[in-house]
């Protein structure tokens, strides 16, 4: 008979009753019905996505991500948020050396894309 493990740590467990097992090591009760063997864990939820489509997703969707998820896509966000920023900056000065107003435009479009990040950049680290 296999012994059942911890789905999390995967060490072994003690069964409780006939719906629950008991890890010491997580402290915590693990439901039968999630209880492995052969020290194996459960599986990390993650999605084959590329993040930039999953940036204008809502708050409540975002909720429904895996940490692992979540994880890959605030990098990817702080990444696209930190090149917008240089790129506000860059066109701020241009103006500024050209003395025109050429690339105003451009310039205000960077910075409501950079705000729009850093919002979604603190929804996904909530």
């Amino acid at each position: 008979m296999n012994e059942k493990t911890c789905p999390y740590c995967g060490s072994d467990i003690k069964k409780m009753n006939e719906f629950q097992y008991f890890c010491g090591f997580c402290d915590m009760r693990v439901n039968s019905n999630k209880a492995m063997q052969n020290n194996e864990r459960l599986e990390v939820r993650t999605r084959e996505f590329v993040a930039d489509h999953y940036i204008d997703k809502n708050t409540q969707e975002l909720m429904g991500f895996s940490t692992y998820e979540l994880l890959y896509l605030l990098k990817f966000i702080r990444k696209e948020r930190s090149d917008m920023y240089h790129h506000m900056k860059t066109f701020h000065r241009a103006g500024e050396l050209e003395d025109t107003d050429q690339f105003e435009e451009i310039e205000k479009e960077t910075g409501r894309n950079y705000i729009y990040l850093s919002k979604k950049m603190f929804v996904v680290e909530n």
